[in-house]
């Protein structure tokens, strides 16, 4: 995987070693929250649902984890105010919120959907939750404690997304 700067000639500014063969499906960009240091990251699933997450300004691969999912990962983002996880959503209806960073204290963060609709077959606990919508995801879209995720059902899930104690 390369990046380029689109205004200037030549060849890629950065490449990314480690990453599979795979097609690239999807990638996500974070840097660290306000006043904590850290890298900035970025995520790359391809089409063997690998998730790789690297230093972006070192292009070092910090983690790797196979199968990420059951499915093609057809959007990705990092949690909001916590790096250390990712959410993915599928094709197979599952919206997933995965750890990449081991290393990171096992609280689950919570999950609220706003009005009357209620989280299905998933939940907290562990590193993680999922949830599944009615159709297959299109996209994520995450700002504070906010992520939007539209279905191909045309239905837009909003939800506030808290970080757990600990986290």
């Amino acid at each position: 995987m390369a990046l380029y700067d689109t205004r200037a000639d030549g060849g890629p500014v950065a490449r990314f070693g480690g990453t599979s063969s795979a097609v690239l499906r999807c990638v996500a960009a974070a840097t660290p929250p306000a006043g904590c240091a850290g890298p900035c990251l970025l995520a790359a699933v391809g089409a063997d649902r690998c998730l790789t997450v690297y230093d972006a300004r070192s292009t070092k691969v910090l983690r790797s984890l196979p199968s990420l999912g059951r499915r093609d990962v057809s959007a990705l983002s990092f949690f909001p105010g916590d790096p250390r996880r990712v959410l993915a959503a599928a094709t197979d209806y599952e919206l997933l919120c995965r750890r990449w960073d081991a290393a990171a204290p096992k609280a689950p963060p919570a999950f609220a959907f706003g009005g009357d609709a209620e989280e299905e077959g998933g939940g907290g606990g562990g590193d993680g939750f999922s949830f599944r919508g009615e159709a297959r995801w299109l996209g994520i879209a995450c700002a504070g404690e906010t992520m939007v995720a539209y279905c191909a059902s045309g239905s837009l899930y909003a939800a506030r997304l808290v970080a757990g104690a600990g986290v």
